[in-house]
């Protein structure tokens, strides 16, 4: 790592090391996750050597708040206001398209199935101002919404910023949400590399294919538990000092020689968006092979450019925050090629991950692709349960 402060290297020495630190929502261009969520620990356990698993299956949600700026609130707040009875859900046209393709569609349709809705509306150019569509409660009940929006008091705080939800027609449209892809664990949390833990988003294999609502706080809590045990316990176990750290200081050079040379050429931020808007268009809520291969060649042309033309605008200087900008993005294109490469693999349709050219289940993909690192590719393969 390093200390934002003064930008020096720091090296954790450790018997085991436990990864906490979450998924990779950020790695699309629209996203309900915190800006940390860019898959930081998942990049480095990989490049350490250990195993990843279902990388491909990325939820999204599908009721997030585009427009108004909602401050103070979760993009995901307004996913409620579709339970409401005498909500309408409209397009650019006003046609209530949910309503006429699902008569249920408030309760009979599942987060990926409706991400699936709202997205082709938007893909083929029904969409709203904002890039969403749009939900009215205009003929809803006040009692209904103001339950609706109970959770964290939202509906006294839309009141103090002076929003009538009856009167405004929200934007809202499919946001990255969850990842159920990660590092491959056992159930104590221990990877394929000896003494590397991971727990929470960063561990694989809890969710399947695609996650119930709510599950995520048990996760974080039973994965949490065990993952520190077994950790504690192989560090008393294991005898003597710490490891030695041996590996090359690839990023300590990496790091110094961005902070030498600053100067004129693209911002690490401009990047970080063209790959945002990549993964969104090709690895998003609708695949097929032609995409994720058009994703691919994008990911390469852009890693080029990022090895030649990234430059910080300044040298060393207290909280970098280009300097963080430009760490983040070098370890999210990794995951990138990843999430595209697993995508590409699996022809088929399960849970969170839709392929328009292989839209149904397959009996013969009824198991977890095992995400390996060979030093010089990203190597997929089939495991059977």
């Amino acid at each position: 790592g390093f200390c934002r402060k003064s930008l020096a290297p720091i090296r954790f020495l450790a018997k085991a090391v436990v990864i906490a630190t979450g998924g990779c929502g950020q790695l699309y261009a629209h996203t309900s996750t915190s800006l940390d969520n860019t898959g930081d620990g998942i990049s480095m356990a990989f490049a350490a050597g250990a195993e990843l698993m279902d990388m491909e299956f990325v939820q999204f949600n599908p009721v997030c708040y585009i427009y108004p700026r909602l401050i103070g609130m979760n993009r995901t707040q307004t996913r409620f206001l579709r339970f409401v009875p005498g909500a309408r859900l409209t397009n650019r046209l006003g046609h209530e398209f949910a309503a006429e393709k699902h008569p249920d569609w408030q309760h009979s349709l599942t987060r990926d199935k409706f991400s699936q809705l709202i997205y082709r509306e938007v893909q083929e150019g029904r969409g709203g101002d904002h890039g969403g569509v749009y939900i009215d409660l205009s003929q809803a009940g006040d009692e209904a919404i103001e339950k609706a929006l109970s959770v964290g008091n939202y509906h006294d705080k839309l009141k103090r910023m002076g929003i009538d939800v009856k009167k405004t027609r929200f934007e809202v449209g499919v946001a990255s949400h969850y990842f159920m892809g990660g590092v491959r664990v056992d159930t104590h949390g221990q990877s394929s590399v000896p003494g590397l833990f991971a727990a929470g988003e960063t561990a694989a294999g809890i969710h399947g294919a695609n996650r119930l609502g709510g599950n995520a706080l048990s996760e974080i809590l039973v994965t949490g538990a065990a993952a520190g045990a077994a950790a504690a316990g192989l560090a008393r176990r294991r005898k003597g000092d710490t490891p030695d750290f041996s590996r090359p200081k690839e990023w300590e050079d990496r790091i110094g020689q961005w902070l030498s040379r600053p100067g004129r050429g693209v911002a690490p931020a401009r990047l970080k968006q063209t790959l945002q808007d990549l993964m969104w268009r090709h690895a998003g809520v609708i695949r097929s092979a032609d995409g994720l291969r058009e994703g691919m060649t994008a990911l390469t042309g852009l890693h080029t450019a990022f090895q030649s033309d990234m430059r910080l605008s300044q040298g060393p200087a207290p909280y970098h925050l280009e300097l963080q900008d430009a760490v983040e993005t070098r370890l999210m294109m990794d995951v990138a090629k990843i999430i595209l490469t697993a995508a590409a693999g699996r022809q088929e349709s399960r849970g969170s991950h839709f392929r328009e050219d292989f839209p149904q289940p397959s009996d013969g993909w009824a198991s977890n692709q095992i995400v390996s690192n060979t030093g010089d590719d990203v190597c997929c393969e089939r495991k059977d349960r």
